[in-house]
């Protein structure tokens, strides 16, 4: 036992441990690593140096790469292990296994993540490791520009995660100038492959990752660079999926600080034409259903059952079929630790097919309904048919989504222009007069939010409008690139801010919208529905779907200022939800008046969730308009 067993260790054994750690079956894998951070634990220091250390150094990289989280796991642990006895000679494996060691701390797996971080934690001095991924930069970037193209989309969002953190940790730390426009190009490069990425979160990573980059070191991003992110972070601004949205508008608002030249004015072209897009939406409005949250992932529904196969306890299963049973597409195939049999959101789309997708799109009218997917974006429409989930779905992007992201745009680069932003909140204002479709309430909610900080970016913490900042500042050890002197004069004088005066009638404006109801009315609604759950016969609000909205008839009960609170007239939308999950539904017995209650308690839900988001913007304002007159 202990080091007495380095005698076993011989050459015989630990080429069989390799190589069982390259086993298609993953618990062999898994218990060949175990068994060799056991041999790195009792090997004698001077072995390990000498021999067993550079011949499993590169087998642990590799393990820490795995498809399989549990195979990743034990990997962490034989790599802590590894480092242990490595003592003061760890420094000449960082090249090796830091990269992967510092992917881990981002990887989805809690279990993984955890254990690395506390590997972490033991392996880099207490100053942080900056200065480690600093002196083994090249060997980081790379890795992570493989992560970025690996099949695996938890990988790729990892790596898009810690791309981030080279930006916002490592880069500040560079006093040497190791972060050359070389290195940021590739990382960039890889962060817009990530950008038309069919998982949304990989999306989302790589728009807070590259708006790092740039906000960090915005002099060594080339000008073709800053014009592609600009396009990519555009389409991600009408994404499907709201967060995504939110994420971009926030990128392109970091974008125009540092390129005002390049992207400024192109941001407020694109807000004078996205807030108007809600002017064009159909009635049949609808969100983004086929994703459902599980766990730290979010992931397409099932796919339905086709031929050959078979719902069994609500999971999709393939009757065999006679003949042969052997299925070409599940067989030999790579496995991975979500149980799929082929990787989840691994494709990607380049701007060909992207073109190809829009002019489809375009072809297909505007009249298609919420299920229509077949037309939509060019990111997921390549469904290989492997795997367990609808992994190439994707439905056409709606109107009032552009809309709501411009919302977020103007919210993130109203202190660059106030003047002009400040113009804008009108074109915000006109979106409470459009109720005609069914998600109206998502989209309101997003505009009364988002007022405050409109004016609070226009205005100064003293209740003075804001001047635009200068240029954003890189750090300190870059020089700016030469501009010519009519531009440099041209933005380094600020743009004359707004009066006074002005501020306080755009504000009053809006507390005036703000004030009136939302139609159709929240308690004449809630009203209703309370009736159909007591068994009181179908809704006389509607008749037909429940996409055909009703204006309100002058009901003051659901307004901001008056008329008393909904849950006095009537039960609250999670009270009626509670009704329906424990299956109490007046009498309803069909599943299409069960699905028609289940989205007017959605509405009304989001109507309450309007009804609050207005009350606290028209507090805020208020509160902003007496700073003033004070």
């Amino acid at each position: 036992s202990g080091e007495a067993f380095t005698k076993f260790l011989s050459e015989k054994l630990l080429t069989l441990l390799i190589e069982a750690c390259n086993h298609k079956n993953r618990f062999v894998r898994e218990i060949s690593f175990r068994a060799l951070g056991t041999a790195c634990g009792v090997c004698e220091s001077s072995v390990f140096e000498r021999e067993v250390g550079p011949l499993l150094a590169p087998v642990f990289a590799q393990g820490l790469a795995d498809n399989w989280s549990q195979v990743r796991f034990a990997s962490a642990e034989a790599t802590r292990a590894f480092m242990r006895k490595a003592g003061t000679t760890k420094q000449k494996y960082f090249d090796i296994l830091l990269p992967p060691m510092c992917l881990n701390r981002r990887y989805v797996a809690e279990g993984v993540r955890s254990y690395s971080l506390e590997t972490w934690r033991q392996v880099v001095p207490a100053s942080g490791g900056a200065q480690l991924l600093l002196e083994c930069l090249e060997a980081t970037v790379d890795f992570m520009v493989g992560a970025c193209d690996a099949p695996n989309h938890a990988v790729r969002e990892a790596a898009c995660l810690c791309i981030g953190e080279l930006a916002t940790k490592v880069a500040p730390a560079d006093v040497s100038g190791r972060f050359n426009s070389v290195i940021v190009g590739k990382l960039l490069e890889a962060l817009c492959e990530c950008l038309n990425d069919a998982s949304w979160p990989v999306r989302e990573a790589a728009c807070d990752a590259s708006a790092d980059f740039v906000s960090a070191l915005p002099n060594c991003v080339e000008s073709s660079m800053r014009l592609r992110l600009y396009d990519l972070w555009r389409d991600c601004l009408s994404d499907n999926i709201p967060k995504l949205r939110e994420t971009a508008a926030k990128a392109m608002g970091k974008g125009c600080a540092a390129f005002p030249v390049e992207l400024e004015g192109r941001c407020f072209e694109l807000l004078e034409t996205e807030l108007r897009a809600v002017q064009d939406q159909p009635a049949h409005s609808s969100t983004f259903t086929q994703y459902a949250p599980s766990g730290p992932f979010s992931i397409p529904a099932r796919k339905p059952g086709g031929e050959g196969e078979a719902d069994v306890g609500g999971v999709s299963v393939v009757a065999r079929l006679g003949g042969d049973d052997r299925d070409e597409e599940h067989t030999d195939q790579p496995m991975y630790s979500c149980g799929s049999l082929a990787p989840r959101f691994s494709s990607k789309m380049t701007s060909t097919r992207r073109a190809k997708a829009e002019d489809a799109e375009g072809e297909g009218g505007a009249e298609a309904d919420e299920g229509a997917s077949a037309s939509g974006s060019a990111r997921k429409q390549k469904d290989t048919g492997g795997g367990c989930m609808r992994c190439a779905v994707e439905r056409r992007r709606q109107p009032w989504e552009r809309t709501e992201g411009a919302i977020h745009l103007l919210v993130a680069v109203a202190d660059r222009r106030p003047v002009r932003a400040l113009e804008l909140v009108d074109l915000a204002l006109s979106t409470f007069e459009l109720t005609h479709f069914k998600h109206f309430a998502y989209l309101l909610a997003t505009v009364s939010r988002a007022l405050p900080q409109i004016f609070k970016s226009i205005m100064g913490d003293q209740g003075r409008p804001r001047r635009r900042p200068r240029r954003g500042i890189g750090p300190t050890n870059v020089a700016p690139p030469p501009q010519p002197e009519d531009t440099q004069a041209k933005h380094s004088q600020a743009p004359p801010p707004p009066s006074s005066s002005s501020i306080g009638e755009a504000m009053d404006r809006v507390r005036q919208i703000l004030q009136k109801p939302t139609a159709p009315s929240l308690p004449r609604l809630a009203d209703e529905l309370a009736a159909q759950f007591k068994g009181r016969g179908t809704s006389s609000v509607w008749e037909g779907d429940s996409s055909s909205l009703p204006p309100s008839e002058g009901s003051e009960s659901g307004t901001v200022e008056g008329g008393g609170d909904p849950e006095a007239v009537a039960p609250s939308a999670s009270a009626l939800e509670r009704e329906r999950m424990t299956g109490r539904e007046g009498g309803l017995s069909s599943s299409g008046e069960r699905k028609k209650l289940r989205g007017r308690v959605a509405l009304l839900q989001a109507l309450e969730a309007l009804d609050g988001a207005k009350r606290e913007a028209y507090e805020a304002l208020t509160t902003m308009r007496l700073q003033m007159a004070g």
